[in-house]
C-alpha cells in the first residue's frame, strides 16, 4: 500500500507545492488539535472548568463564592489594562458561608448513597470489562482506556448524577450558589471516584484480557468502590462550599500547582455549560507571589479564547439542530492588548459572535457585572469567572503550532523551510560535520587551542559546538547530557558567539526555568563588559511580567543607544588594532613557552611577551607539567588560594 504521506514529499522541494502546503498544514492541525483535546474523554477540549483534581488537588475556584471580590475583579476587567492587571488577594477579606441547612442536606443526601448503588456500578463496569476484554484484546492499552470510562460512565449515571439531582434543589436557595448547576460537577465527581480504580486495576484487567478470568477485577473494583469510601471522598469534595476564605483556597492553589508539572495560573472569564461539561470562553494568564500583604496577582495584557471548546460546542449544536456547522466561530486565539483597552472591551465583541456561533438569542454584556446567561436547551452561557490551574507547555506548543498554520498559508520563507527541513530529514542523509570539527581540532596549534574570542571559559566540547555551528555544512545541531554536564553554559557561549557575529539569537524552552538559569549566566557576563550602566540589557524576555520590551522601545533608550554606537564607532579601528595586537602577543608567547618546552631550554620572550608578562598580576598561576609555574601561562589563569 503507497503511504500517502510519501507521494507528498516526492514532490521537488524548489516548487510551491499546494499538495506539500497541504500536508504541513494538517499535520500542525493534528498535534495542535491533539495538545488541546483529552483523548480518554472522547475528544472533549482539555480545558474545562474543574475545582479539583483525580488526586483530591485543588486546581479551580468559582469566584462567585465570594461576591465582595467578583464584584472588585469586574471593575477591574473593565478599566484600561495598561500594563496588565494587578491586584491583591489578602488573608481574611474575601469569604464565603453557605448556610448550615445546605451543609446538613449535603451530608444527608451523600448518607443516602447505598451499598445496592455501589454494587450496581461494580456489575455493570464488571460486564462492560467483559465485553471490552472480547472485542478488542488486541489493543490492551486502548481496552483499558475504555474500561476505566465505562467505570466513570457508570459512577456517573448510577451514583453521581441521581445525588447532583437531589442537592441541586438545594443550591438553588442559596444566595451565593458556588456553580450554576450542581451537575457541573458530574465529570470531576467520577473521575475522583475512578482514580483509584484506574490506578489498582492494571494487573486484574491483564489477567482478565489474557485468562479471561474477570474475578480479580471484580474484587478490585468492590476494594475500590466500598460504601463508605465513596461517601468519604463525596463528603471531602463538598466540604470545601461549607465555608471559605479566599486567601485560603488560594494558597491551596498555590501547593497543587508545586505537585502539578509545569502548571500554571489562569483567570477564566465567561463559561458555557454543554452536555455536563463546564468550559472557560475567555481566559487571562497570571503569576502569583506572595508578600507579607498576601498574594499579589499580576498578568500581561493579552487575552485568549478557548478556541477548540468554543468551536467544539457551536459544532455539536449545529449537529444536534440540524444546522451546517462552520469550522471556526473565531479565527484567533490570542488577542493584544493596548494599554487604553480593557479586558471586557475587547471579549464583548468576540463574546456576541461566539453566542451566534452558540444559536442563543439572548445577549449576555459582560459590562454589566450582574449575574447573566443565555441558555436553550443544548447550552448555557454566563458571565461567571474563575481562578483555574492548567499546564502551561500544551499552551505554549498550540500557540506555536498555531503559529505555524498561519505560517503555512501564507506560504514564503516559512514554508520553504520546511520544505528544506523534511528534505534534509527524511530524503536525504543528514551531513555529519563530526569527523571534520575533529580534524580541525586536532590539527590546530596548542596556542590557538587557548587563545579564542569568547567572554567565558570553555572546553574542548564547547568550542567544537561553537565550530559546527560556523560550519557551512552543519545546519541542525544537538546537545546533550545529564544536569550539571554545562548545556546551559554552551548556550550563553552560543548567544555570544552570535553577539560577536553581529547577529541576534532567539532562545526557547518549554520550562521557564530553563531560560531562567540561561538569561542569569548571560546578565552576569554582559554586567562584566559593559562599559557603562547607560548601555540598556540588549535582552528582551518575553512571557514574563517582568519583560522589558517597554523599556527597550522606549524613545529616550534608542536615542541613547544611538548615541552609544556613535561613540564607539568613532574609535572602533584602534580597538581593533588593539584587540588584534594583544592576541598575538598571547600567541606569541605561548608559541615560545611550547617551543621551549619542546627543546628544554630556557624561553627567551618577545618585547610583547614581556611587556604582558611586566603588567600580570601577582597572584597569577599555573602548574606546568614539571610543577613549576610556566611564567607566560601566569598572565592567563588566577593564582589558586593556598598555593606557593
Amino acid at each position: 500500500m503507497t503511504n500517502p504521506a510519501a507521494k507528498l514529499l516526492q514532490f521537488p522541494w524548489g516548487s510551491k507545492s499546494p499538495q506539500l502546503s497541504g500536508f504541513f498544514k494538517r499535520l500542525a492541525q493534528y498535534y495542535a488539535e491533539f495538545l488541546s483535546t483529552d483523548f480518554k474523554k472522547h475528544q472533549l477540549p482539555k480545558r474545562r472548568l474543574e475545582t479539583s483534581d483525580n488526586k483530591g488537588r485543588l486546581v479551580g475556584v468559582p469566584l462567585r463564592k465570594f461576591p465582595g471580590f467578583e464584584q472588585k475583579l469586574w471593575n477591574d476587567l473593565n478599566r484600561p489594562i495598561g500594563t496588565g492587571l494587578s491586584f491583591t488577594i489578602t488573608r481574611g477579606t474575601w469569604r464565603s458561608t453557605l448556610p448550615k441547612a445546605v451543609s446538613q442536606a449535603i451530608a444527608s443526601q451523600v448518607s443516602k448513597i447505598s451499598a445496592d448503588d455501589v454494587n450496581a456500578v461494580v456489575t455493570a463496569s464488571t460486564e462492560a470489562a467483559q465485553r471490552i476484554a472480547s472485542s478488542q484484546a488486541g489493543d490492551p492499552e486502548l481496552a483499558f482506556e475504555r474500561f476505566v470510562e465505562d467505570v466513570r460512565t457508570n459512577l456517573a449515571r448510577i451514583v453521581i448524577s441521581p445525588l447532583l439531582s437531589r442537592l441541586d434543589d438545594f443550591f438553588s436557595r442559596t444566595e451565593s450558589k458556588p456553580v450554576e448547576t450542581m451537575h457541573e460537577f458530574e465529570g470531576q465527581l467520577s473521575a475522583r471516584l475512578c482514580n483509584g480504580v484506574e490506578t489498582a486495576s492494571g494487573a486484574a484487567f491483564s489477567t482478565l484480557l489474557v485468562e479471561r478470568n474477570s474475578l480479580p477485577l471484580q474484587n478490585v473494583l468492590s476494594d475500590q468502590l466500598e460504601l463508605n469510601l465513596v461517601r468519604s471522598e463525596l463528603t471531602e469534595f463538598f466540604s470545601t462550599f461549607a465555608a471559605a476564605d479566599l486567601y485560603t483556597d488560594f494558597s491551596d492553589m498555590i501547593r497543587s500547582s508545586r505537585l502539578i508539572e509545569n502548571a500554571d495560573f489562569y483567570l477564566h472569564v465567561g463559561e458555557v455549560l454543554h452536555a455536563g461539561q463546564t468550559y472557560p470562553i475567555f481566559y487571562i494568564p497570571f503569576v502569583a507571589e506572595r508578600t507579607e500583604k498576601g498574594f499579589e496577582i499580576a498578568s500581561e495584557p493579552r487575552l485568549y479564547v478557548n478556541k477548540r471548546a468554543v468551536d467544539f460546542v457551536a459544532q455539536e449544536v449545529a449537529r444536534a439542530e440540524g444546522r451546517p456547522t462552520i469550522p471556526s466561530v473565531v479565527r484567533d486565539r490570542i488577542f493584544y492588548l493596548n494599554p487604553d483597552q480593557s479586558p471586557i472591551a475587547a471579549a464583548q465583541l468576540l463574546l456576541d459572535e461566539i453566542l451566534a456561533g452558540f444559536n442563543l438569542r439572548a445577549a449576555v454584556d459582560l459590562r454589566q457585572p450582574r449575574e447573566q446567561k443565555a441558555t436553550s436547551v443544548l447550552v448555557t452561557a454566563t458571565n461567571h469567572l474563575s481562578f483555574s490551574l492548567f499546564d502551561r507547555s500544551d499552551e505554549a506548543m498550540i500557540n506555536d503550532y498555531e503559529t505555524l498554520l498561519s505560517g503555512i498559508e501564507a506560504g514564503g520563507p516559512l514554508l520553504e523551510f520546511f520544505q528544506s527541513l523534511i528534505g534534509d530529514f527524511l530524503l536525504r542523509n543528514p551531513v555529519s560535520v563530526r569527523s571534520a570539527i575533529d580534524s580541525e581540532w586536532d590539527d590546530m596549534p596548542m596556542p590557538k587551542r587557548l587563545v579564542f574570542d569568547s567572554p567565558l571559559p570553555l572546553v574542548e566540547e564547547q568550542r567544537k559546538i561553537l565550530a559546527a555551528i560556523n560550519h557551512s555544512e552543519a545546519r541542525f545541531i544537538a546537545v546533550e547530557g545529564p544536569p550539571g554536564t554545562g548545556k546551559s553554559h554552551t548556550i550563553t557561549a552560543v548567544a555570544f558567539n552570535s553577539i560577536l557575529s553581529g547577529k541576534s539569537l532567539l532562545v526557547l524552552s518549554d520550562k521557564k526555568e530553563a531560560l531562567d538559569v540561561v538569561e542569569d549566566k548571560l546578565n552576569q557576563v554582559l554586567a562584566k563588559v559593559r562599559p557603562s550602566e547607560d548601555f540598556v540589557n540588549p535582552i528582551l524576555r518575553l512571557g514574563r511580567n517582568a519583560s522589558n520590551y517597554a523599556e527597550l522601545l522606549r524613545k529616550s533608550t534608542i536615542d541613547r543607544l544611538n548615541v552609544n554606537h556613535r561613540q564607539v564607532k568613532q574609535h572602533r579601528n584602534e580597538r581593533d588594532a588593539a584587540l588584534n595586537q594583544e592576541r598575538q602577543s598571547i600567541l606569541t608567547g605561548l608559541e615560545e613557552v611550547a617551543l621551549a618546552y619542546e627543546t628544554g631550554s630556557q624561553p627567551i620572550f618577545s618585547a610583547t611577551s614581556r611587556r604582558h608578562a611586566r603588567n600580570t598580576p601577582s597572584n597569577a598561576w599555573m602548574p606546568s607539567i614539571t610543577g613549576a609555574g610556566t611564567p607566560y601561562i601566569e598572565t592567563m589563569y588566577p593564582r589558586p588560594p593556598g598555593s606557593a
